[in-house]
């Protein structure tokens, strides 16, 4: 196993994570190069955690994507599967920390000074396990109104569950002519834009963050929907489908 201690954050992230190698023999006979696999478990220690601070597995699927990708990259490795736990304070034979504890069942921890850990539970399990798809964005990043139905809801899990393609040069430079990123000292890139459908999202483009972009083709027009906001630019493109839905790594504005 590898111990990661994590740089510190206010914000809600972890302070501390496992690496946990997972046996692979098959693969370790068949090559040389073929990267080691482990488990990542993450967690978060606490005294007092307060309610706003907790952790919706919403949020964990967008978190743990960019820890693996990390780690992923620093250490040459592949990660499988991630699990999360808080480790809240146990004094005197009382959890400190009951409301935590109460709502988050089955993914607390409780450590004593004096006596350790409090029991010999099986760290990894169903309770503690957060995802084996790690997405980039999921409903949290990509709808921004929690009150948003259901057709909504299943037709963005749809495109995000797909292959993203690449977008291309053509639609990269209407783009750049029309958008910069929310920080302004991040520059506009090909590879931030990942094209997940063609889905006509007219209906739902209010509801939409401005992670989500998406291009319609009416005629010899085009038309950029962001944030609930439009851009209509005189060009013809062919190979361009009438509905493009597009994502962005960054929050993206109309220049």
């Amino acid at each position: 196993m590898v111990y990661i201690i994590l740089e510190n954050s206010n914000g809600k992230y972890y302070d501390i994570g496992i690496l946990i190698p997972v046996n692979d023999n098959e693969d370790n006979n068949n090559s040389t190069n073929i990267k080691r696999k482990f488990k990542l478990l993450l967690a978060q220690i606490s005294i007092n955690k307060p309610k706003e601070k907790w952790l919706l597995n919403t949020v964990h699927e967008i978190n743990f994507y960019f820890a693996k990708k990390n780690l992923e990259n620093k250490y040459n490795i592949e990660i499988i599967s991630g699990y999360f736990y808080y480790i809240l304070k146990k004094e005197n034979g009382k959890i400190i920390d009951t409301n935590t504890f109460n709502n988050n069942l089955g993914k607390c921890l409780l450590y004593d000074i004096e006596k350790g850990f409090s029991n010999d539970k099986i760290l990894l399990n169903e309770n503690s396990f957060i995802t084996d798809k790690f997405q980039i964005f999921n409903e949290s990043t990509l709808i921004k109104n929690n009150k948003a139905d259901k057709l909504l809801l299943n037709t963005i899990n749809k495109m995000i569950t797909n292959q993203f393609r690449s977008i291309t040069e053509i639609l990269f430079e209407i783009l750049d002519k029309s958008l910069k990123n929310e920080n302004k000292n991040k520059a506009l890139t090909k590879k931030q834009f990942h094209i997940i459908g063609n889905v006509n999202m007219i209906t739902y483009i209010q509801f939409m963050t401005s992670f989500f972009i998406f291009i319609q083709k009416n005629g010899n027009k085009i038309i950029i929907y962001l944030n609930g906001n439009k851009k209509e630019i005189d060009k013809k493109i062919k190979s361009l489908n009438n509905n493009t839905c597009i994502v962005s790594d960054y929050e993206v504005k109309f220049i």
